[in-house]
């Protein structure tokens, strides 16, 4: 290095008037460095740049924007040993410069300026820059103590007094007290003592370690965050006061002590970790996040970054930077809250394009996690964006540092997005929201727009736009031909052709009354208008006009009409008024001959046809005939045009029921045929023209449908008369059969009621002669002796008329009604007595009574008949099927309830007939599986359950009980057999029987088996019957069901029914006095409730006996009274 140093003193222009002192007194405590003042604008910090790699340039010193020394003399990049960058309070200049500076050659530099964070932690760790903070005058001296370190001068003490007059103490730590007293000195990072040397310095290691001692004191003094130094031993040597402020411990209280002092064993964890990284060289220093213990038993938030640094005896002690973070985190808390309220989805991506931030909203948007995305970078987190816009636009704000606003389609999340992305020194801050809908919106509107377009283009409907001054803006073709003008003409709209007028409603249409003006005006829509068109020959034309105004988006108001022509529109609505005044005449026709008179009439008007007519059926299959025409068809009309059958065209249209046009050929016109159906159909001759149009063709329809509709109309009405006719007499029926309902409901409540056949059947009759029309019932029953119906009841007006009648079985010349119901089992209907042959012996007497029409229907239960019943009419046919079915049911009904009050006799009369026959069991399913077994059976009881099988209780004697069993599974009649009990006198059997058995079909019939007594292949049977019922016809039926039977004897019982205290003093003569005395005592005390209130050992207490003896008399009583009630017949009567 040459014997002169040159020290480039950059100042910017702001602190161009303060900066000369300063050089100055750098000059004289320097020696042999030269300094050379620079003046460069704030804005251009890399001016400094261009001088240090030797493109120098001129400047007055003024602060102009080029950059240079005062002198105007280049300097040789060479000579230049370090170089000092004053700046203001504007710590941003402050970062531009050290970020410029910091990029070229390594050149000692230090910053001069006053104390600011973010310059402070962009110099800590970096060996080429140094800060010294600018307080005082002292800080000169400070300044010119640390570029002599860096240049490796040698130290000038009195110098260094002078210039540090008036600074607060010294830079060394007093050995005895411990202090370390402030003084202005460069912020050089805690890291180890290597990374402060400078590359140049030639000093003796004295020099260079004292250097190095006054470097770290300075810092300690200096930087506003808290200081301290260990040796080997974790023991305090070195604190500042900021780190005393921090902690609330004094200098005196820490000097000597053990870290732990401060630290203790929260921190214990961390500081072992932290020791291991430094010591095994893993980490040059490291950057602790904790909370600091206080002297008074507080925390307080810290970011510390500790290093070690070598001792003198070869060990290593740690020096820490300790920050409170407290303000920081309520700053960092604050922006994030302000961030987490942005509306926008944002994040940042720091220099490297990583993540380092991202809001709610940001995730949604997304589809990620934040903790998915921090750190990662966003071009690998999403591939799709590479060589997109985003990618192109992001690079390009980062490189020209301009923010960047784009809307760009992103297809994984297939959504658009409006992206405004904002460039920093250190990253990107990127707000973005989702536009999707509307992108699609302006798609959407786009779309519409060029279909609006190609609609009116191509619009058959003639449209105009005009602004408020009436001026066209838009006519499409079809408009310009139906107003006849060119292109030329629109500019002159809406008084556009001279060879025609505009009318509206009889008014001369100008600028000023045009519609489209009254909409403009109003802002009222015109929903129907007509313009008429007056030509100079006296032509008119006819055009429908619609119109309605918008307001577009920038506030100019238009209006929009559409035209079309409506000439023939308006010819078809006179014959269409025509049309709907015939179409109002013709449902008004009564008949169908008035039908086809209005549809001639009608078409001759409408049609401007001259003639017309109506074809029908001829109904002889010959074809169609005339029903009505107008005046000469005949002459205009020739016969082949109705035709023989299969040649006509009228004929084909009508029975393929469509409709078609007819070429009458010659020069004689045409003919429309239209089909009304079955009603024939309609056909239009019009001789001068050669066929029908379009117009004509919907006329032809609308008249053929409502000719067909009348027509229909006359045929419905006609079925709707002789509907409501038959509707009318089937609601009398209807209402008939609900009297009959009613009536029947009444005689249920007689039949439950009655005690007695003839109560039944008096009942019954009364009843039915309620109901109108009925005259007369009666009820008769089958005399087989006397082979007649004989009358049993009746009621009515039919007083002597069963006096004066006979109804014999077995006349065939006099078989009536109710001798065909008892024969056939069904109903017999004389619709009318009056024509009915088979009636005629009754006939006089009948009539002479007003009957004109009966009923008879058996009585009947299963296959018991126990009479008919027969009704009367005063008016013929009142008997139909419907009405039959439900008397034929009322018959069965009053059967049923006959035979119930038999089997109620049977089962608990006084008396009753009591038959016993002689049964083959060979023959009788129900006995004839006990044949085999050559054992005797005696029936004990016959019990009919609620699961609809009997259950018959026999003894048997002289055969085992799996023989018996073993002939049963063999037995059609018998569904199961239990052995209930064995004694010696043989076995008790269950059997199950079921409706083959014949024994429920006994007891249907009011009849109740009695005893069976079986032995040697035949059977005793006892059966009591109801002295009411028809022995003769019982025994019939006994033999029909079992065989061969021999009746061996008839007896007639009469069991007088017992008081309450008779039966009382049986049951009490059956008991003991124990067992009564046990038996009333368990009753009463509860024993037999449920659930029990006092059970068998109370009930012993009670007595003063064993729960066993109680029990047993307990069961031997209720044996007692179960034989009464269920044993041998007469057990309480002794012998009967």
């Amino acid at each position: 290095m040459s014997s002169e140093i040159y020290i480039i003193y950059v100042v910017e222009s702001a602190s161009v008037d303060s900066d000369r002192s300063t050089v100055a007194r750098l000059e004289s405590a320097l020696g042999p460095a030269l300094v050379e003042r620079v003046v460069v604008d704030r804005a251009t910090p890399e001016r400094v740049r261009e001088l240090l790699d030797g493109v120098g340039s001129d400047t007055d010193g003024n602060g102009d924007d080029d950059a240079g020394t005062d002198g105007g003399s280049e300097v040789p990049p060479g000579d230049v040993g370090a170089v000092v960058v004053e700046f203001g309070a504007d710590a941003a200049v402050g970062r531009e410069w050290t970020s410029a500076l910091t990029a070229g050659p390594d050149v000692p530099t230090v910053l001069f300026g006053p104390w600011s964070d973010p310059t402070t932690d962009a110099v800590v760790g970096t060996s080429a820059v140094e800060f010294v903070q600018r307080k005082n005058a002292a800080s000169v001296g400070v300044l010119a103590r640390t570029l002599r370190n860096r240049l490796g001068l040698e130290p000038d003490a009195a110098t260094d007094a002078r210039e540090e007059s008036g600074a607060r103490g010294e830079t060394e730590v007093d050995g005895a007290t411990g202090r370390l007293e402030e003084t202005e000195t460069p912020a050089e990072p805690p890291g180890p003592p290597t990374t402060s040397q400078s590359a140049e310095a030639t000093a003796a290691d004295r020099t260079e370690r004292d250097a190095e001692l006054r470097r770290y004191e300075a810092m300690m003094a200096t930087v506003g965050d808290g200081v301290y130094a260990l040796d080997a031993d974790d023991r305090f040597v070195a604190v500042n006061e900021a780190y005393l402020d921090l902690t609330g411990y004094s200098r005196e209280e820490l000097l000597g002590a053990h870290a732990e002092t401060v630290t203790g064993a929260a921190m214990a964890a961390d500081i072992d970790r932290m020791r291991r990284d430094l010591a095994d060289g893993t980490e040059e220093a490291v950057t602790l996040r904790t909370d600091l213990p206080t002297r008074d038993g507080g925390t307080v938030p810290i970011e510390a970054r500790v290093t070690r640094f070598p001792l003198e005896n070869g060990e290593y002690g740690r020096v820490g930077v300790v920050r409170d973070v407290r303000e920081r985190d309520r700053l960092e808390a604050e922006l994030e809250a302000v961030l987490e309220r942005i509306t926008d989805a944002f994040f940042a991506l720091d220099e490297e394009w990583r993540f380092t931030f991202v809001n709610d909203r940001a995730e949604r948007l997304l589809e990620a996690d934040e903790s998915e995305l921090l750190g990662e970078s966003v071009w690998d987190t999403f591939e799709a964006a590479v060589d997109t816009a985003f990618q192109r636009e992001y690079e390009r704000a980062m490189e020209t540092q301009e923010p960047v606003t784009f809307e760009a389609y992103y297809p994984p999340l297939e959504t658009w997005f409006e992206v405004n992305a904002y460039p920093s020194d250190t990253g990107l801050s990127v707000y973005f929201r989702d536009v999707t809908d509307r992108k699609r919106a302006e798609e959407r509107l786009e779309y519409e727009r060029s279909l609006n377009r190609s609609v009116v283009e191509n619009a058959r409907t003639g449209i105009v736009v005009v602004d408020e001054e009436m001026a066209v803006v838009q006519m499409n073709d079809r408009a310009m031909e139906l107003l006849e003008v060119s292109e030329a003409d629109v500019e002159r709209f809406p008084d556009v052709r001279p060879e025609y007028r505009i009318y509206h409603e009889g008014e001369p249409v100008t600028g000023e009354n045009h519609p489209l003006r009254r909409t403009l005006e109003t802002e009222e829509p015109v929903t129907t208008s007509e313009l008429e068109l007056r030509y100079p020959d006296g032509r008119r034309k006819w055009i429908a006009f619609r119109g309605s105004t918008f307001v577009m988006s920038d506030g100019e108001r238009y209006a929009v009409g559409m035209f079309e022509e409506t000439t023939a529109v308006r010819k078809r609505a006179t014959r269409l008024e025509s049309l709907t005044a015939w179409a109002r005449q013709l449902p008004e026709a009564e008949t169908v001959e008035a039908v086809h008179r209005t549809v001639v009439e009608a078409a001759t008007e409408v049609l401007d046809a001259p003639y017309a007519y109506v074809a029908v059926d001829s109904g002889s299959g010959s074809g169609l005939e005339v029903g009505a025409a107008t005046e000469g068809l005949s002459t205009v009309v020739d016969d082949p045009l109705l035709g023989p059958v299969g040649e006509s065209p009228v004929w084909e249209a009508f029975i393929r029921d469509e409709s078609t046009v007819v070429d009458l050929g010659g020069g004689s016109g045409s003919a429309v045929v239209r089909s009304l159906g079955s009603h024939g159909v309609f056909v239009a001759v019009d001789p001068e023209s050669d066929e029908f149009d379009d117009a004509d063709w919907r006329l032809v329809e609308v008249l053929g449908a409502t000719a067909r509709a009348a027509l229909d109309r006359a045929a419905r009405e006609s079925d709707l008369r002789a509907h409501r006719d038959d509707l009318a007499e089937k609601n009398e029926r209807l209402d008939r059969l609900n009297r009959v309902n009613r009536a029947i409901r009444d005689i249920t409540g007689v039949l439950l009621g009655a005690d007695s056949h003839e109560a039944i059947e008096r009942g019954v009759c009364e009843r039915l002669v309620d109901i109108e029309p009925y005259t007369f019932a009666w009820v008769g029953h089958v005399d087989r002796a006397a082979k007649a119906v004989e009358p049993a009841a009746s009621a009515g007006a039919g007083a002597g008329y069963l006096d004066d009648v006979t109804i014999p079985l077995d006349d065939a010349a006099r078989v009536g009604p109710a001798a065909r119901a008892v024969e056939t089992g069904e109903p017999q209907v004389q619709p009318d007595i009056l024509s009915a042959a088979a009636f005629e012996p009754w006939r006089e007497a009948a009539l002479s009574r007003g009957f004109r029409s009966c009923v008879t229907v058996p009585i009947r239960y299963r296959d018991t008949l126990h009479g008919v019943l027969t009704l009367y009419a005063d008016t013929p046919d009142v008997f139909d099927p419907m009405e039959t079915a439900v008397l034929a049911e009322l018959g069965e009904t009053i059967g049923y309830a006959m035979n119930a009050l038999d089997r109620k006799r049977a089962l608990v009369g006084e008396r009753s007939t009591e038959l016993r026959f002689d049964v083959p069991t060979t023959e009788t399913p129900l006995f004839g599986f006990l044949t085999g077994t050559a054992g005797r059976f005696t029936l004990e009881n016959t019990v009919h359950r609620t699961d609809g099988f009997t259950h018959l209780f026999f003894r048997a004697s002289g055969v085992d009980a799996e023989t018996v069993r073993r002939e049963a599974e063999a037995s059609t009649a018998v569904e199961r057999v239990d052995v209930i009990s064995e004694t010696d006198d043989g076995c008790l059997f269950e059997c199950t029987v079921g409706e083959s058995a014949v024994v429920s079909d006994l007891l249907e019939r009011g009849a109740l088996l009695d005893t069976v007594d079986v032995s040697d292949r035949r059977a005793t049977v006892t059966v009591r019957v109801p002295t009411s019922t028809d022995v003769r016809g019982f025994i019939t039926y006994f033999e029909d069901a079992f065989g061969d039977v021999t009746l061996l004897a008839r007896r007639e019982l009469d069991e007088s029914v017992m008081s309450r205290r008779e039966f009382e003093d049986g049951v009490r003569d059956r008991l003991t006095d124990r067992q009564e005395e046990v038996l009333r005592t368990a009753y009463y005390a509860g024993f037999f409730e449920w659930p029990r209130e006092k059970n068998g050992q109370d009930v012993a207490e009670m007595l003063g006996v064993t729960q066993p003896t109680v029990n047993r008399h307990i069961r031997a009583s209720e044996r007692t009274l179960l034989e009464v009630l269920f044993g041998e017949r007469g057990s309480l009567r002794g012998t009967d």
